[in-house]
């Protein structure tokens, strides 16, 4: 089975009222379904079981996103440093005491502010960030904004569903600093989405039994009839024998 829109609409997705499963398009005040991280087999389905048309967007180009778990030594390790900083802070704490000079507090990790809008320079909230490194994950606010620490030159991944993957590379210089970046659109189109069957191939048939069709019937009459001239034959070559 496959899904297709086969008379794409002209109103704009981004344009309408956010519902439970997509938008709300206010022209036909219908539900458009976002169906562009759905699996075929689950539009399908929901489809069949939707007791009036559906109207729907579909992603040509769908964004994937995959959950990444961080396996237990990288738990290990990060438990590990976390002990070692712990360490090293009341290190420094209990020299400063003996010390009579002042200490100055500052921070381990930089940080840059990252705000990610689309073509329109519309704030995207809840975009995924992975970093490459370590696979640690973050997400934009409801203003499209996200701090990301820095430790030496980061490699980011941005997902988000109707827009193009985009990756982007953050350096110790960004530090302290608001990064914007712009997410593509990907290529969609909404409208009624219709299930249509996988055009199938014919099966080949054993020439035999093609060229078979082919033959000239005969009728049972004609059968019989030539079955008794050979009896009658056969009746007088014993005849004439005898």
């Amino acid at each position: 089975m496959k899904v297709n829109i086969p008379n794409p609409c002209a109103e704009k997705y981004d344009n309408m009222s956010p519902t439970e499963l997509g938008r709300l398009c206010k022209v036909c005040n219908t539900e458009v379904v976002d169906f562009t991280d759905w699996e075929t087999k689950d539009i399908v389905e929901y489809i069949q079981k939707s007791n009036q048309k559906v109207c729907g967007k579909l992603s040509k180009q769908k964004a994937e996103i995959r959950e990444v778990k961080r396996n237990h030594w990288s738990k290990y390790v990060a438990a590990t440093l976390a002990f070692g900083s712990l360490g090293t802070l009341s290190y420094a704490k209990a020299y400063s005491i003996q010390s009579s000079y002042s200490t100055t507090s500052y921070n381990l990790v930089d940080t840059v502010n990252v705000h990610i809008v689309d073509s329109e320079n519309n704030s995207l909230p809840d975009v995924l960030l992975i970093n490459k490194s370590n696979n640690q994950k973050f997400h934009t606010d409801k203003n499209g904004e996200a701090k990301l620490p820095i430790i030496g030159n980061e490699m980011y991944s941005i997902t988000y569903i109707g827009y193009k993957k985009q990756e982007i590379k953050i350096i110790k210089a960004n530090s302290n600093k608001t990064l914007k970046v712009t997410l593509e659109d990907d290529s969609y189109e909404i409208g009624e989405v219709y299930v249509a069957p996988m055009e199938r191939i014919k099966p080949v048939l054993n020439k035999e039994i093609n060229l078979s069709k082919n033959l000239p019937q005969t009728s049972s009459t004609t059968q019989d009839v030539s079955l008794k001239n050979r009896i009658k034959k056969l009746l007088n070559i014993f005849s004439i024998r005898d």
